[in-house]
C-alpha cells in the first residue's frame, strides 16, 4: 500500500498494460489523472479517483515524468 506522499507524484503510472498520467492530488483528496489514449490523442478529459476507492494507483509502478518508450512506440 502506497503512502499519500507517493500518490501525489506527478508523472507516468503503469499496471499491467495500462497507464495513467496523474496530474496529482487535489485539495479534495481526490487523484486527477488521464489516460494514455487521453494523452496521445491531445483530450481536455480528465478524470478523478478517490485512492481509498479506488485501489488503480495503489497497485501501479509509478515510471516518471517522462513518456515512457512503450507509449512513444505506440504514438508511431
Amino acid at each position: 500500500m502506497k503512502t499519500i506522499e507517493e500518490l501525489k507524484q506527478i508523472g507516468w503510472w503503469k499496471k499491467g498494460e495500462q497507464y495513467r498520467y496523474s496530474l496529482g492530488m487535489g485539495l479534495d483528496g481526490m487523484i486527477y489523472y488521464r489516460t494514455k489514449r487521453q494523452v496521445l490523442t491531445n483530450s481536455r478529459t480528465v478524470t478523478a479517483k478517490h485512492p481509498d476507492y479506488d485501489k488503480w494507483f495503489h497497485k501501479a509502478e509509478y515510471l516518471g515524468i517522462e513518456m515512457p518508450a512503450e507509449v512513444k512506440q505506440s504514438i508511431k
